[in-house]
């Protein structure tokens, strides 16, 4: 498959959304601990580290056609309810070559998300095990 072409666009609302997420979680999380210190750091940037890697890992998951069948059957559904002429996939086969056609345009950024998930898991294991001496 070839590899898409991200815009720059695309790219800055990306990381913008992955680094909205991560402080947002990470400081809301830190601040309502009662008390400042290691373990508050680790709670605070494991569980935004925990959303953000599995943000991208279901991204990619979803990338490579393993949900295809799953979301025709939605689209199906919807479907039922027009005229035959009018309706935009005749079969779940035919579903998944639109839907890998889509994919081939737009593609997935997920390196924003991988890259916070990753430095935030860092963190949060530096940062217990520092609670724990």
């Amino acid at each position: 498959m070839k590899r898409p072409h991200h815009s720059k666009a695309r790219i800055v609302a990306t990381w913008i959304i992955a680094s909205v997420i991560a402080l947002a979680m990470g400081l809301s999380i830190f601040l309502t601990r009662p008390n400042y210190d290691w373990a508050a750091l680790s709670d605070a940037s494991f569980i935004p580290s925990a959303l953000l890697i599995g943000i991208a890992l279901l991204t990619l998951i979803g990338r490579s056609g393993t949900f295809d069948t799953a979301a025709y059957s939605f689209a199906a559904i919807g479907q039922r309810f027009r005229p035959r002429e009018l309706r935009r996939y005749d079969d779940a086969y035919d579903y998944k070559v639109q839907a890998e056609e889509r994919r081939a345009k737009r593609g997935g950024y997920v390196l924003p998300y991988l890259a916070w998930g990753i430095l935030l898991l860092i963190i949060a294991i530096i940062a217990a095990i520092l609670a724990t001496q």
